[in-house]
């Protein structure tokens, strides 16, 4: 009986332990940046992005965030060497910058005034995130739905495999 509760209470100290081992932190960010104050027209950014911070080697954690910023953000971003409150900075005011000069030279070339321009209205809406663990692997899904003027917006959907051996 004392055996038994030993094997029990050991089991209860270990459980917990073998879920602490992969962890992820998320890049968040949600805002709709007006074209001009005041303007109905806006790019509305929404990111939700797992990155992973602990769980594997160093280099593995680092290969994978590279991975994870190259697919949704661009492959711009697979070098980027800030924290993720730094990385969603650099991101929005990037898609900012295209955005208000993008529109501004288009109002300009077609002379046009703000309120007759259905283009004006952008958006940028990124879900990443991990799923299912097979074997050795590790799937990480993204979702992306983006409009940056024109008829239509784009929905995206791409899964990234990761190798949990390496």
């Amino acid at each position: 009986m004392k055996r038994t509760l030993i094997f029990l209470l050991a089991a209860a100290f270990l459980l917990p332990a073998c879920n602490q081992g992969f962890r992820t932190e998320t890049l968040f960010l949600e805002e709709d940046i007006p074209f001009r104050e005041g303007s109905q027209n806006a790019l509305d950014i929404k990111l939700n992005i797992d990155f992973p911070v602990a769980g594997y080697d160093r280099e593995v954690l680092q290969a994978m965030c590279r991975n994870i910023r190259s697919h949704p953000l661009g492959e711009n971003y697979t070098e980027f060497k800030g924290s993720l409150k730094e990385l969603a900075a650099d991101y929005r005011n990037t898609l900012v910058n295209d955005y208000m000069l993008t529109n501004q030279s288009m109002l300009e070339e077609m002379e046009m005034q703000e309120d007759e321009a259905p283009f004006l209205n952008w958006g940028c809406d990124i879900q990443g995130s991990f799923g299912e663990k097979w074997e050795d692997w590790l799937m990480y899904q993204v979702e992306e739905y983006s409009y940056y003027g024109g008829a239509h917006g784009l929905n995206q959907k791409g899964l990234v495999s990761f190798d949990r051996k390496l």
